[in-house]
């Protein structure tokens, strides 16, 4: 029976065109050659997805890619209309990165979203604001009034510690919720008395007659820009993490050394004449290497103490419904420090 089976599969082979049944072997040789080869090919790594908005202290991220100098590194950029989308995305594992204000990392966080800041990009100074329509000339005057916020993000904070400023409590105006994109046209459209907003929309309603009634500059140190993973991929993009912050030293730079072209080449986001681009940087530190060197000194540094503060506000003004471990967010910190190799 078994001389039957093996003259069946000689004669099957034969009739696939391997009439002379004597290459076999080889054949087979050859195969079990391939697979060594096969296994020992590593697998590519996930690209490291880094979701953003648009905002002035995140454009030099843009800068580096308009540059060239993403290319071959695994790193992308994912444009949302909005961090409420980035912070989303962050939520579902759709980008494994994102840019976001330190609130809103606190946010995520008391969610049970296990991230790692690491990259200090800007602190605001001034280019966070509420604007207000003509006639309205102070925070106390907003009492009564339409304020339009991205409630669920910056747009949140900002509307608190105004209201704080001011004396006032929620109920005592009236909020509507806007996403980023919608923050001009609802000013325009007379919809907003008042609207929580950032460069470089805060300038075109400075153009369209609005009035700056509080800004970050007012509450300095809070709104902090900052760059963070989860902390599940965290291990798996060390190179990836220590180029992106080569590179984005390297944008702040080109910024400093060829002011015109970076201007040029960051208009087209921005959505402003290249000539008014580099305004937009006057309301924000951008977190160079000696302010990261500053932001992540140690584990009792300022900016784990501000941290802490700025939980305690949400606490108070019920944005956060639990403590945070602050520690935990600062704990994956690779250090970006000024012996790195600049590209």
């Amino acid at each position: 029976m078994l001389e039957i089976r093996h003259a069946l599969r000689i004669e099957s082979l034969a009739g696939f065109g391997f009439a002379d049944c004597r290459i076999l072997p080889a054949i087979l040789l050859l195969a079990l050659l391939a697979l060594p080869l096969t296994a020992c090919t590593p697998a590519p790594k996930p690209e490291l997805r880094i979701g953003t908005n648009i905002w002035p202290g995140y454009e030099p991220l843009y800068l580096a890619r308009s540059l060239g100098l993403l290319k071959g590194t695994g790193i992308s950029l994912i444009e949302y209309p909005s961090s409420t989308e980035t912070m989303r995305a962050l939520r579902h594992g759709g980008i494994e990165a994102g840019a976001l204000t330190l609130d809103e990392v606190l946010t995520l966080a008391q969610d049970g979203i296990d991230l790692r800041i690491v990259l200090l990009l800007d602190v605001s100074d001034g280019a966070d604001a509420v604007i207000a329509r003509p006639g309205i000339e102070s925070m106390e005057d907003l009492r009564g009034r339409t304020i339009g916020a991205e409630s669920s993000a910056l747009g949140g904070y900002m509307l608190s510690r105004v209201l704080d400023k001011a004396g006032l409590k929620q109920e005592d105006v009236h909020i509507i919720p806007l996403m980023l994109d919608e923050h001009e046209q609802a000013f325009i459209e007379n919809r907003v008395d008042a609207v929580v907003t950032f460069e470089p929309v805060k300038s075109r309603l400075l153009e369209q007659g609005g009035k700056i009634v509080f800004d970050s500059s007012m509450i300095p140190g809070e709104v902090v820009d900052v760059l963070v993973v989860r902390a599940a991929i965290l291990a798996d993009h060390p190179e990836s993490l220590n180029t992106l912050a080569e590179l984005w030293f390297h944008a702040l730079d080109y910024v400093q050394r060829e002011p015109a072209d970076a201007a040029r080449r960051m208009q087209a986001r921005l959505r402003l004449p290249a000539d008014r681009v580099l305004e937009q940087f006057a309301g924000v530190h951008m977190g160079d290497r000696r302010e990261n060197d500053a932001f992540f000194d140690d584990a009792a540094s300022a900016s784990v103490n501000n941290a802490t503060l700025m939980m305690q506000v949400m606490r108070r003004q019920q944005l956060l419904r639990r403590d945070v471990d602050v520690n935990r967010l600062f704990a994956g910190h690779a250090s970006y420090k000024s012996t790195g190799t600049t590209p």
